[in-house]
């Protein structure tokens, strides 16, 4: 039965190989290129013209340089692509890595921030009116300069 399949197969294949037909090719006015079978006079007039296909070998070889065309554009338009890609990957790790810059500066303004309020409570604490006035005015001048600083 497989025999029979592949025969019969093989059979038909070789007769198909062998249709030629006349071919009809117009370029309208937006570039586009359309195809027919049909060879009605007004399709001459509106910018048809006869695609010869009598010679399989032409077609061919038409069809290998269609081929190798559209195969360079694809590699072309793939090689853009992976360019892009590589160029989006490079500016997402920049961003990630100026993220990470922002959000380390950003935890050593706050642990800063706690060391001196931690230390200003802490002399206030034992120290006189006078001294704590001049604590107060040290703490202030640098909350100022860790204000300037962190932001």
């Amino acid at each position: 039965m497989k025999i029979a399949l592949f025969i019969l197969f093989y059979g038909l294949s070789a007769q198909v190989a062998t249709v030629s037909a006349e071919i009809y090719k117009r370029v309208d006015a937006q570039g586009r290129t359309h195809f027919s079978d049909s060879s009605l006079t007004s399709y001459k007039s509106v910018g048809y013209q006869q695609v010869s296909t009598s010679s399989s070998k032409q077609n061919s070889d038409a069809l290998e340089k269609v081929a190798k065309r559209l195969k360079k554009n694809r590699l072309k338009r793939e090689g853009e692509r992976k360019r892009s890609l590589s160029k989006r990957k490079q500016k997402h790790k920049t961003q990630l890595k100026l993220l990470a810059a922002a959000n380390k500066r950003k935890k050593a303004c706050s642990v800063a921030r706690q060391k001196e309020d931690k230390a200003f409570r802490q002399r206030t604490q034992r120290q006189s009116l006078t001294k704590m006035r001049k604590a107060l005015a040290n703490y202030e001048k640098k909350r100022e300069l860790r204000q300037v600083k962190c932001q």
